[in-house]
């Protein structure tokens, strides 16, 4: 159960540094669109459907870092694994304030392509692209969908599997009191019945009469 807890856990790190930096690398199109012939490849709508894509999946690992955190072995690696959720959070949240800022300056460089007169095949290739951009955006949601409930599901056997040992475990204590009780029980029973005969024991030979032999 620990060791399942761990490796979820050092799971879920390695796929936040990797969507992290994924994310960031989009933000940074996004902040650079506009300016070369980037856009060529990818359209901004694009680009912020992927890293949109990429903050969800952010939330989703802080969600399940959550859950994960007070299941570790030991106090200590309790409160680093709560320690690391607040750092992600705080990344998330700068992250976030990244993409807006970016898409920002994207629209400045747009605008400022479009005076230039570059800018008319670069709005046409955008329009042409945004059927296929939000098919892309769909079945990426629907991966991260599917992926969530693989998760919840795998938690909730590890959970109902935990309950399972925990009453397990208290059955077996509740079974060992009881029978210590027993044991007891059967002790006193044979504390009192001798203490009975020994007091029926007294009461006869108290009863009986004292014999005084007469000398001739």
């Amino acid at each position: 159960m620990d060791d399942e807890v761990v490796q979820a856990v050092e799971k879920v790190k390695e796929e936040w540094d990797e969507t992290y930096a994924q994310t960031q690398t989009r933000v940074k199109s996004i902040e650079e669109y506009g300016k070369g012939t980037e856009e060529e490849g990818n359209s901004l709508q694009r680009l912020n459907g992927l890293a949109q894509d990429g903050l969800a999946l952010l939330r989703s690992l802080q969600f399940r870092l959550d859950l994960l955190a007070p299941q570790m072995p030991t106090q200590e690696d309790v409160q680093s694994a709560q320690l690391l959720f607040k750092s992600w959070k705080d990344q998330y949240q700068s992250l976030h304030l990244g993409l807006r800022n970016a898409n920002l300056q994207a629209k400045a460089n747009i605008r400022k392509k479009s005076q230039s007169g570059e800018g008319t095949s670069f709005r046409w290739w955008r329009r042409i692209d945004n059927t296929q951009t939000q098919f892309a955006s769909m079945y990426s949601l629907h991966c991260h969908f599917f992926s969530e409930l693989s998760f919840m599901f795998k938690y909730l056997a590890i959970s109902f599997r935990s309950s399972f040992v925990i009453q397990t475990m208290r059955w077996k204590e509740v079974r060992a009191c009881l029978q210590l009780l027993m044991n007891l029980r059967g002790v006193l029973k044979k504390a009192e019945s001798e203490y009975k005969g020994h007091r029926s024991f007294i009461a006869v030979s108290d009863s009986q009469p004292s014999i005084n032999h007469a000398t001739p």
